[in-house]
């Protein structure tokens, strides 16, 4: 069921500098580094950003793509909910992801992945964790909804938990679980789960940014997921 905190948010104000384009059989907004240009060689590292139920036209998320991008990565945001993010499930979602970068080794010639997953969107960068551990080299969530153990004990790459310290969808109970079951699980070879505190449950991509600690937060989630990237790509 869908709480309230994942359907909220502010609003953030900007021009994204990507596109959308369709790869494969998904339209997609596209982020690429300042850097990509027709004389600069292609970046062979991507992000897949599964967005929360706000999808990949949410200038929100499309500005964070934007931010991702300058750590030198093609950051794709698929339209996972085909305009209706309620009738859509990650298990249904899970080949889509699949399908999208089996496509983007050839037409991007990208060779390594890394996923997030904000709110909804960890749930299936959690499953292609799990399920396709040779397609992707490292995972990052963020005040994640619909988590399990088992999700957590299926994880089979390195992964980056960010936890915020208000989140009563994603309680300090079910980080300190998963955090315990992240240090127990053999197929993981690096885990870091970090507490942001004081923030609220979708923080990283809606939060308030003319609040000066929802800024610095939002901020040094773009910092730790590229610094986290970096070490596993």
């Amino acid at each position: 069921m869908t709480s309230i905190a994942c359907c909220t948010g502010t609003k953030d104000t900007g021009t994204p500098k990507g596109t959308l384009e369709r790869v494969g059989t998904l339209e997609c907004y596209i982020a690429r580094p300042p850097h990509d240009t027709a004389t600069a060689p292609p970046p062979t590292k991507a992000i897949i950003f599964c967005t929360d139920l706000f999808g990949h036209s949410w200038i929100n998320n499309q500005l964070t793509a934007d931010k991702l991008a300058k750590g030198g990565y093609l950051v794709v945001v698929p339209d996972l909910f085909n305009g209706d993010p309620y009738d859509h499930s990650p298990t249904t979602q899970l080949p889509l992801l699949t399908n999208l970068i089996t496509t983007l080794k050839t037409t991007h010639t990208i060779s390594k992945f890394a996923a997030t997953g904000y709110c909804y969107g960890a749930k299936p960068a959690m499953m292609l964790a799990a399920h396709q551990p040779t397609l992707i080299n490292a995972v990052g969530i963020y005040h994640p909804s619909f988590m399990s153990t088992a999700d957590f004990e299926g994880c089979k790459v390195p992964i980056y938990v960010g936890h915020a310290g208000n989140d009563h969808t994603f309680s300090r109970a079910q980080r300190i679980k998963a955090e315990k079951t992240l240090k127990e699980n053999k197929q993981v070879t690096a885990y870091e789960v970090v507490d942001y505190e004081g923030m609220e449950h979708g923080f990283a991509v809606r939060g308030d940014l003319k609040d000066p600690k929802v800024r610095e937060a939002r901020e040094r989630v773009t910092s730790e997921t590229q610094r986290f990237f970096d070490l596993h790509l």
